[in-house]
């Protein structure tokens, strides 16, 4: 189960290859909560980005970054969704 409790993020940083619950799994769970929609999902996965648009199977994420990530970029596409 999603438990989050008083805990209010603004964005989550997930990968799709996690122990007990993979990332597409965890996307399906937290979007299910209306409480949680405002939550901004960013995918980090060693995946290339068409690769893991099909691991998450059309379930939505506002950011997917591959590895090796540039930071710069990483950064300014994190501020931007949270701004």
């Amino acid at each position: 189960a999603l438990i989050i409790g008083d805990w209010k993020p603004d964005l989550l940083l997930l990968d799709l290859r996690m122990p007990k619950m993979n990332g597409k799994e965890f996307c399906e769970l937290l979007r299910s909560k209306p409480e949680l929609s405002h939550v901004k999902v960013v995918i980090l996965t060693g995946y290339s980005e068409k690769d893991a648009r099909k691991e998450l199977d059309g379930q939505e994420v506002d950011a997917i970054f591959t590895k090796p990530i540039g930071i710069r970029s990483f950064v300014d596409q994190l501020r931007s969704l949270l701004a």
